[in-house]
């Protein structure tokens, strides 16, 4: 065996080790997804602990639940469709929505872990466009006579898309609501929101439909599943 040999061969040995333990520590590192999970907020353990409305029971038809295994996120969503909506004169609208968007990590929902707000998406047709065009505060909520300020869009933009193409009368706002006043919301027995120049009153049906969807949200509920 020659000199270079014999160098050598413990130079890839050596290599061998530092390649089966790395390749160790990454195969370790993978068989355990989320094996180490932050620690929740104290604003997000206040959240969970907030006075969550009753479930009346079955799922109403208005809200849907789903998983998405690729991102290990569940997504609750509850759209009111054909909504009471008024404008100043000048403004035509013919119909309007809104679509209340909650989301957590995995299929379960940790009891120590609230939401600290949900997102509200309010479309509308209106002619001429602009109805909804961004103002301060972005939205308002009216409950029970007490006026409720809502935040931004959830990626710090106005949240607004106006109508698109000649002629386009769809546009759209999103902003968001914290979950202490979706609650208060969800448990009144009247409320309305104004966004832009567009007032819309909630019917107690309605209403119904948010206090369902604000009880699923309560992380303390058996399986703290939706």
């Amino acid at each position: 065996m020659s000199m270079l040999e014999r160098i050598g061969r413990p130079r890839v040995w050596a290599g061998l080790a530092v390649g089966a333990l790395a390749l160790g520590v990454g195969v370790a590192a993978y068989a355990w997804p989320g094996s180490r999970t932050s620690a929740p907020s104290a604003k997000q353990r206040a959240a969970a602990e907030l006075a969550y409305p009753d479930s009346s029971g079955p799922l109403p038809e208005a809200i849907t639940v789903t998983y998405d295994a690729g991102k290990n996120r569940t997504q609750m969503c509850a759209e009111l469709a054909a909504l009471s909506a008024s404008a100043p004169a000048g403004y035509r609208l013919s119909t309007a929505t809104m679509r209340v968007r909650s989301e957590f990590t995995g299929e379960r929902r940790r009891e120590d872990r609230g939401e600290l707000s949900v997102r509200v998406d309010l479309l509308i047709e209106s002619s001429p466009p602009g109805a909804l065009a961004p103002s301060s505060p972005v939205a308002e909520l009216n409950v029970n006579g007490k006026v409720l300020a809502a935040r931004g869009a959830s990626d710090g933009s106005s949240g607004y898309e106006p109508a698109k193409g000649r002629g386009g009368r769809g546009e759209s706002l999103e902003f968001r609501v914290s979950t202490k006043d979706l609650i208060e919301l969800a448990s009144s027995k009247a409320a309305s929101l104004k966004a832009g120049v567009v007032s819309v009153q909630l019917s107690a049906r309605e209403i119904a439909v948010l206090r369902e969807f604000a009880a699923r949200m309560n992380p303390r509920l058996v399986g703290a599943k939706p």
